[in-house]
């Protein structure tokens, strides 16, 4: 028999209270001048974080501690010993206390989630032709800095390139000039080793979006004939493609977020001012937007840009 009522069985405790979890703010910050943007990923608008960072410049870089905080680093003539601090709780900006080592025009930067970031190459202090065959790692538990002499006769030329970070695994950069090769650094050994050339030239500045686990975009920069073609890097076998959809307007000097496993971005530029081109992982087709326009204007950012992604 099935009583129709229950008794005795008292209350139910210890449950406690159960409080709604809201998911995590994915966005891209990027600087122009003194200026620092915020690109929210989940409506793709723009707005003005700071309108006056400590420390700003032409061709510089960033690397991002996702969850954490994002990084910037040099730039070009002769204020490169800084770098700034951008924590994503509250996204106030500081100065490092300890500045990046002496390196001008920094070719790329790669972040590795949760350990450390890395500033490649670029030119030996203020001078313009001693190329950089060494890279400032940053500690994220800590902030300090070191040099890392771990390029060996692969040194990255200033003003161009990028790097693409495969979080946890290596840090592929990207070397301007003659070659545009490759070069990659597995995070567990910190030295880096020559891969393949790219198909084509690469030069001042490319932009780079990184869809960790699966591949790195980089869109070439300024070239004698600037070019729309995106170069994909495939991660598990390091094979290099172009995409068969092109970031038009051609732009070079952009600046490139991402949201891992959703898009990249590349924002800005001459020839594509005012605009940015929106590119999901999952078609690689490219979408232009003009959401950048209203808060950046018509100019090339030229900053850093860092990506707390997810």
């Amino acid at each position: 028999m099935v009583p129709n009522n229950l008794t005795g069985l008292g209350s139910v405790s210890g449950l406690g209270s159960f409080t709604a979890v809201e998911p995590p703010s994915y966005f891209g910050l990027f600087n122009r001048g003194t200026t620092l943007y915020k690109w929210d990923f989940a409506n793709d608008t723009v707005s003005t974080v700071a309108s006056s960072l400590p420390n700003s410049n032409d061709f510089m870089v960033g690397h991002s501690d996702v969850g954490t905080a994002g990084y910037a680093a040099s730039g070009s003539g002769s204020s490169i010993l800084w770098g700034n601090k951008t924590a994503y709780s509250n996204l106030t900006t500081s100065s490092l206390s300890n500045a990046p080592l002496g390196r001008s025009q920094p070719s790329g930067a790669a972040g590795n989630t949760g350990v450390a970031g890395y500033v490649v190459g670029g030119n030996s202090s203020t001078n313009a032709v001693l190329v950089n065959t060494s890279t400032n790692k940053v500690n994220y538990a800590n902030d300090t800095q070191s040099t890392l002499s771990n390029m060996a006769g692969n040194g990255v030329t200033s003003q161009g390139g990028a790097s693409a970070s495969n979080v946890g695994q290596s840090a592929l950069t990207q070397r301007t000039g003659s070659s545009s090769s490759r070069i990659k650094m597995p995070y567990s050994t910190e030295t880096y080793g020559f891969i393949s050339d790219f198909s084509q030239v690469f030069n001042s500045n490319s932009a780079v979006a990184s869809n960790s686990g699966t591949a790195g975009y980089f869109y070439p920069g300024y070239l004698s004939n600037v070019s729309a073609s995106v170069f994909k890097w495939g991660y598990s076998a390091d094979t290099q493609s172009v995409l068969s959809s092109t970031a038009t307007p051609a732009r070079y000097w952009a600046t490139g977020i991402y949201r891992t496993g959703v898009a990249g971005y590349f924002i800005g530029g001459n020839n594509g001012a005012g605009s940015t081109n929106k590119m999901p992982f999952s078609t690689e087709t490219f979408s232009v937007s003009t959401a950048v326009n209203a808060a950046v204007g018509s100019g090339d950012p030229r900053g850093a840009s860092v990506s707390n992604g997810g």
